[in-house]
């Protein structure tokens, strides 16, 4: 019978691997149900011997179970006469033994012949002239992909919010601002809300920056800011949405493809629940608008983080400050990443006012903002030009934003460094005050250092000046344009330059420019371009 059931706890049986393994096992006979194996079919004793006739047959002895294991069936297995079945098979049996000393000849004169030739080609191999060694050296190329193409994005038009008409909501542009760069590529991607549009950079070692100046009842003041990589997550420390300020978040989308971000706001009091602040949506190529007290209002030290979900995307904060009816600044604050070691170059400390003893004006003084995400002791070390440096320590609560006044210090131009065994994020407010007119700035904490060549982009401003801070422990030079300046350890450096875009190269150094006079300050940061993919050996 066949053997192809399946018991009840049997798994069912590939067809393709099982007709594999039939084909492998030699003691398989596809033919068992028919015919026994000549092999354990019972011979005759003696070939003299006459063979017994064979009886009948039953018609159903094919179907005789075979497994059968009684003593009785034994007998008949060994004893009874052979079947007309059996006699076929001794028959073939007979036959083949037959074949096998001619099998056996032939396969010998085959093997003969096979050494024979084998032989052969020996001799002939070994009487051959010896043949030429080639030996292939390995030819290996160095491969080194192309520049990555750069992306940077500035800020726009200055937005203000709401109108004479009352529309609290409404948002319109209240100045546009000037670009210098360095770029290949431009492209312009729209304000979900008001007019203007921000500008989009690409090419390989991109740079730029934008500066704009507004006069008006409502808003009076210079700002500038650099235009910056797009990112997944980044900070912006500045700005308030106590009375009379306003904060205007931009959202540029860069990508084709629309993406969503999470607002995430601190305060003195540690984190705001802000409703609605999650899943914004951004369509591609857009700049969404948000205005910060929508979701904190009267936050009088605001520090931001923005996370994309999907592409990454470009954020600037946009800061207004009217005084009763007096316009008290504008600012255009860039993003920043959080870092154990920040550097906070360029903080340009004027002479003391006291304008902070004002009610309504205590945001009228220079002052350092720092956030860290868990509590931790920073070490803040002031630095001046030609001064020895002066380090204090300061100690953070986790989630809670903590503002120092710098009024203290005396005027002149500054370098802070901040040290934490925890990520934070810093930046420094510079203030100037010439007779009523008040104009701010905020320098952003940089935890890049410049590491190689940079593009540095000069916007128009009064009396620009450049800050290089060393971070090195070494003595270090800076090439900035054609002239090359000489750096101690942690030296601090103050320098004129003029508009336009030049190159800087340098190793654990940071940078910012500002500018200062009659019409306000304002300035950005330098920050350093996308590290170059090196190149790889091939071997071809």
């Amino acid at each position: 019978m066949s053997d192809d059931r399946t018991g009840p706890d049997e798994q069912p049986i590939d067809a393709a691997a099982q007709a594999d393994d039939e084909a492998l096992d030699p003691t398989r006979d596809d033919a068992s149900d028919e015919a026994p194996d000549a092999a354990t079919t019972a011979e005759p004793e003696s070939e003299s011997e006459p063979e017994p006739e064979p009886e009948p047959e039953p018609e159903d002895a094919g179907d005789v179970d075979t497994n059968a294991t009684g003593a009785d069936d034994v007998d008949l297995a060994t004893d009874v006469t052979a079947t007309d079945r059996e006699a076929a098979a001794i028959e073939a049996a007979e036959r083949a033994r037959a074949l096998e000393p001619r099998t056996v000849g032939l396969w010998g004169v085959r093997a003969a012949a096979g050494i024979a030739t084998l032989a052969i080609g020996v001799l002939a191999v070994l009487a051959a002239p010896s043949l030429p060694t080639v030996q292939a050296d390995a030819r290996i190329a160095s491969v080194a992909p192309d520049a990555p193409a750069e992306t940077r994005v500035c800020a726009g038009p200055l937005l203000g919010i709401g109108d004479a008409s009352g529309d609290a909501g409404a948002v319109a542009a209240l100045a546009q601002p000037s670009l210098n760069g360095y770029f290949e590529e431009s492209a312009s991607i729209a304000f979900d809300e008001g007019d203007g549009a921000a500008t989009v950079l690409q090419g390989p070692g991109v740079g730029g920056a934008e500066a704009l100046g507004v006069d008006t009842t409502t808003a009076a003041g210079v700002a500038a800011s650099a235009c910056t990589e797009p990112a997944t997550s980044q900070w912006l420390v500045g700005g308030a949405t106590t009375t009379g300020r306003t904060s205007v978040l931009t959202v540029a989308n860069p990508g084709t493809a629309a993406t969503s971000v999470d607002v995430s706001i601190f305060g003195p009091e540690g984190q705001v629940d802000a409703v609605g602040s999650t899943g914004i949506a951004i369509a591609g190529g857009s700049v969404a608008v948000v205005d910060l007290a929508a979701f904190a209002p009267g936050l009088a030290a605001p520090v931001v983080q923005v996370t994309s979900s999907g592409g990454p995307v470009t954020v600037h904060l946009q800061h207004t400050v009217v005084r009763t009816l007096q316009p008290g600044g504008v600012d255009v604050v860039d993003s920043t990443q959080a870092s154990t070691d920040l550097a906070i170059p360029g903080v340009i400390i004027g002479e003391p006012t006291g304008l902070q003893t004002r009610e309504g004006f205590a945001d009228a003084v220079p002052a350092l903002r720092v956030l860290a995400g868990e509590s931790t002791t920073a070490t803040v070390t002031t630095i001046a030009d030609g001064d020895e440096p002066i380090a204090a320590t300061l100690d953070l609560v986790g989630g809670q934003v903590q503002e120092i006044d710098l009024s203290g210090l005396a005027p002149g131009t500054y370098a802070f460094t901040i040290e934490a065994d925890v990520p934070i994020v810093a930046a420094a407010r510079q203030v100037r005050v010439d007779g009523d007119a008040i104009d701010l700035d905020w320098v952003a904490g940089q935890s890049a250092w410049l590491d190689g060549t940079t593009t540095m982009p000069v916007t128009a401003g009064e009396d620009g000046r450049v800050h290089v801070l060393s971070l090195s422990d070494e003595p270090t030079t800076v090439t900035i344009g054609d002239d090359e300046v000489e750096l101690a350890p942690g030296a601090f450096r103050t320098l004129p330059v003029e508009e336009g875009v030049t190159f800087v190269e340098g190793r654990d150094v940071v940078l910012a420019v500002t500018f200062s006079g009659s019409a306000g300050i304002a300035g950005y940061a330098i920050t350093p371009r996308i590290a170059a993919r090196e190149g790889i050996d091939v071997v071809l």
